[in-house]
């Protein structure tokens, strides 16, 4: 067996594993905004951030979607980067700079798209119809619709601010619920990526509710907020096809603790789903061995399987042992039925040892992912190099890392319900800020999904400081506000 293609495939398969070093933790995200005071709305609900009940349609919001990225794809003007580059720095431009006149020239080349998006965000549903459970390898499903989706986004957040910038307030809000409502139905198809592609949509329309804010003599949105879904995108569905990946991708493992094969039967069930994994997972082989013949080659790629399968089989059966198999049992069966029980048991136990944080709150999480993922690291760290690590190291994804896009996302909506409670003061104090997020006139501030905290708050010189902390890679939220006189 040439070595070299047997420590290549062992070092393809170890690399997904190996522990990362955590950066340092970013400084401070400051935002300055001058607001004027703004009171209570009667009736308090009077704007909403996504279409009230009267609105919706008990339809399917998908196929309105798909048409109008059609109509995107055939407007001649997709491909036109310095128009999307104009759209998306018109969202993120000072609004008394906005090129108004330009915007709205930009605007009006899109206007039967919007019109398709507005009339989407009506449906109460949106079934993307991809037949997950039916694909033989749903991992190399494609998804172009959903990074298609962000230029649908940029479209709405430009239309929001522009409205904003002409002081057209409804008109913004109306807008704004079309984009809450479209970050919510693309995270509605039950991959991570999706969930992630509508948690930055989320933030999109986060960054236009903030401009709002700022606006002078703006509504408050203290209780359009708070009527949000909490979480606004909730990832959990996506983690529940995440959780049965290994399976859904070989589903021969699901039976391998009662399936009865000969010996050599095991054998060869391992060889396939090496094989099948290798197949689904797209290793590939390092171009030192595309030089071998396909029958050289073949006969290489099973020695390394044969030699894969021996030296996992010594650890396969102690950690089967710790976990509770009898002694007689593991005597009795076939090494490659021990190594594949193994790699359900390890899958098992590493994702419900992972995705149970995810049921509790981000502030309660945190220690136990952190945990998690030392001990992941640690396994990988004394593993030995030769070894390569159960496919539930390749495929569970960096829960962590998901849950922080997530709480992300709840935090700046819980900073911006913050800012309209002491705006709603500031109306009913003659300008004045509160001294305490405590005071009994002032309307509860959130807590900081990443502490469980309320944020902390200081009142000097006439600027109100809220600060909503980070934990781990992230960073802190900190707003600075003063009076717009």
């Amino acid at each position: 067996m040439p070595s070299r293609l047997f420590i290549s495939l062992l070092v393809l398969l170890t690399s997904a594993a190996t522990a990362q070093e955590v950066p340092p933790r970013p400084e401070p995200q400051v935002v300055e905004l001058a607001v004027s005071p703004a009171a209570e709305l009667a009736p308090a609900l009077k704007h909403r951030l996504l279409p009230p009940y009267l609105d919706q349609r008990d339809e399917n919001a998908a196929p309105l979607y798909l048409r109008a990225l059609l109509m995107l794809e055939t407007s001649g003007v997709e491909a036109d980067d310095k128009l999307w580059n104009n759209i998306i720095d018109w969202a993120k431009a000072d609004i008394d700079k906005l090129p108004r006149d330009e915007a709205h020239k930009a605007l009006g080349q899109f206007a039967s798209v919007l019109g398709e998006l507005r009339l989407a965000a009506r449906r109460t549903q949106c079934d993307w119809a991809l037949g997950v459970r039916e694909r033989e390898n749903i991992f190399a499903t494609l998804l172009p619709e959903v990074q298609a989706m962000r230029n649908l986004a940029r479209l709405l957040a430009l239309e929001a601010r522009l409205h904003i910038a002409e002081g057209k307030y409804a008109e913004a809000v109306a807008t704004l619920q079309v984009g809450y409502a479209l970050a919510r139905h693309v995270a509605e198809q039950p991959f991570l990526i999706s969930g992630l592609v509508g948690a930055a949509i989320a933030q999109q329309m986060n960054d236009q509710l903030e401009t709002l804010l700022a606006a002078a003599g703006s509504p408050n949105m203290y209780w359009a907020i708070a009527a949000l879904p909490d979480p606004l995108i909730d990832l959990r569905p996506a983690l529940d096809l995440e959780g049965h990946s290994m399976l859904l991708m070989l589903p021969k493992l699901r039976d391998v603790r009662e399936r009865e094969l000969t010996p050599e039967g095991w054998r060869q069930e391992f060889r396939d789903t090496i094989r099948a994994a290798g197949e689904l997972m797209k290793f590939v082989e390092p171009e030192e061995d595309k030089g071998l013949g396909g029958a050289a080659k073949e006969l290489a790629r099973a020695a390394a399987i044969e030699a894969m399968l021996e030296l996992r089989y010594p650890q396969a059966r102690k950690e089967l042992a710790a976990w509770g198999y009898d002694e007689k049992r593991l005597d009795a069966m076939p090494k490659g039925q021990a190594v594949l029980v193994h790699e359900v048991e390890h899958f098992e136990r590493t994702r419900d040892g992972l995705f149970k944080w995810f049921d509790v709150p981000y502030w309660e999480a945190y220690d136990g992912l952190r945990a998690a993922d030392a001990a992941f690291a640690e396994r990988a760290k004394k593993r030995d190099k030769l070894t390569p690590p159960p496919l539930a190291d390749l495929v569970l994804p960096a829960l962590t890392n998901v849950y922080n896009a997530q709480t992300r996302g709840e935090r700046r909506l819980a900073a911006l319900q913050t800012i309209e409670s002491l705006r709603m003061y500031a109306a009913a104090h003659e300008g004045r800020w509160p001294m305490t997020l405590a005071d009994e006139d002032l309307a509860p501030a959130p807590r900081n999904p990443f502490t469980g905290n309320p944020p902390d708050y200081a009142v000097a010189d006439g600027v109100a400081t809220v600060i909503f902390a980070g934990r781990g890679r992230e960073a802190d939220l900190v707003y600075k506000l003063r009076i717009d006189e």
